[in-house]
């Protein structure tokens, strides 16, 4: 579904923009792998904390300086819902840290069979 697929990649740029401190740059980045779709978001941000890349696609957690309202207490349900869409695509999802700083979230799709071959 198009549609989904480019509601995960508006959520992933999103969560860069409002999460990456001190972010500079961000891109974009699609190949074909074998048979797969890669799609890879990256920034040169702040990275995400090693305690909470384990459990990032969960549902929830929160961030540990939320603001006395609790606006933007609860961060990661955007990305639960784009590891569902993935994985009903029958495709991964995953996040790490980039060795020169910030974050790279990274998703997988099989392509589909053309038929003209």
């Amino acid at each position: 579904d198009a549609v989904l697929i480019k509601q995960v990649i508006v959520n992933l740029l999103e969560n860069a923009v409002q999460h990456a401190h001190g972010m500079s740059e961000l891109s974009l980045k699609v190949s074909h792998i074998d048979n797969q779709a890669v799609f890879e978001i990256a920034d040169d941000g702040c990275g995400i904390p090693k305690d909470m890349l384990p459990g990032i696609f969960t549902g929830y957690f929160e961030k540990k300086d939320a603001p006395i309202d609790n606006q933007k207490r609860s961060m990661g349900i955007g990305l639960s819902v784009c590891a569902s869409i993935i994985k009903a695509h029958d495709g991964e999802i995953r996040a790490e840290n980039r060795k020169t700083g910030g974050s790279i979230f990274r998703f997988s799709l099989s392509m589909e069979a053309d038929d003209d071959e």
